[in-house]
């Protein structure tokens, strides 16, 4: 996740420094997001040139100090509680939840996730960033289990275990488990099979791709035995095309940030005028992703 956020803040122009938790994350980090940006060559849908303007703007580091002069910190470590808590302390005021979906380039849907601490010039400014400067659908969510999106994905995805598989056993598992903590819901809990494979490390096709082939990495269905790129397409775009359908559901129920006085939208989402945001500026903005782990 840490890797697609970092490449679509330099797409987008963004000085961007990711803070990386080892130095062998590094190389591996940057191999993602040029993968992912020479995909995007090969579709047609990025230039060479840009291309190789987006490489030019990422910086990698093991230094959480290198933040340090960043205008927004994204914080994307991998998904334990104490880790989190650990990395972001205090200041609650000036923390707000910008929740992403996987593929962070593919998918426009971000859920904005106030806390109580939370400013509302924060939230406005994390609005405007979203929109203006990524070209994606910021939606308000309440800040509890699951969100918005997640709270109606997991039970569905108890059903279609072939999703399930393609988004990863131990996280489906992880949110699973956080919301029937919160809501006591039957519907939430994770089946007791789906429990045992992940303590098993059978955790489905992401750990298939991500361990490249290894004899131990399949979920509900054998990744060895799948069909190949179709499958994996197609599972991509019945992801995708959920995801989209609860994007275009949540937008006509959710407020939305008005612009302060002074400043219009654009006319259309990805090419803003600098003249026209405020916050993080296109041309120049700094972004600090600190993934933990990049490649994670």
């Amino acid at each position: 996740m840490g890797s697609g956020i970092a490449e679509i803040c330099a797409r987008a122009g963004l000085d961007v420094r990711v803070a990386v938790g080892s130095d062998a994350s590094a190389p591996a980090g940057r191999r993602r997001i040029t993968k992912s940006l020479d995909r995007g060559v090969q579709k047609g849908q990025l230039a060479a040139d840009n291309r190789d303007v987006a490489l030019a703007a990422i910086e990698l580091t093991t230094c959480l100090d290198d933040l340090a002069d960043r205008q927004l910190v994204i914080e994307a470590v991998r998904e334990d509680e104490a880790a989190k808590v650990d990395l972001l302390g205090a200041r609650a005021q000036n923390v707000i939840g910008l929740h992403f979906f996987n593929p962070v380039s593919a998918l426009p849907l971000v859920e904005v996730v106030s806390s109580v601490l939370t400013e509302d010039a924060v939230r406005d400014r994390a609005e405007l960033f979203v929109s203006e400067v990524l070209g994606k659908e910021p939606i308000r969510s309440p800040d509890r289990a699951g969100f918005l999106v997640n709270a109606l994905l997991i039970p569905y995805l108890l059903g279609p275990l072939r999703l399930a598989d393609l988004i990863g056993l131990d996280v489906t598992a992880a949110i699973a488990d956080a919301l029937y903590e919160e809501y006591k819901e039957p519907l939430y809990a994770p089946p007791p099979l789906l429990q045992r494979m992940v303590e098993g490390g059978l955790l489905g096709l992401q750990a298939f791709v991500a361990l490249t082939a290894s004899p131990g990495a399949r979920g509900y269905y054998d990744a060895h035995r799948a069909p190949g790129a179709t499958h994996h397409q197609a599972l991509r775009a019945l992801a995708n095309r959920f995801v989209g359908i609860l994007h275009g559901c949540l937008r006509h129920h959710t407020p939305t940030t008005k612009p302060p006085p002074g400043l219009a939208r654009a006319p259309t989402r990805r090419s803003p005028p600098d003249s026209q945001k405020r916050g993080i500026s296109r041309t120049g903005g700094q972004v600090g992703i600190d993934s933990g782990c990049v490649n994670t």
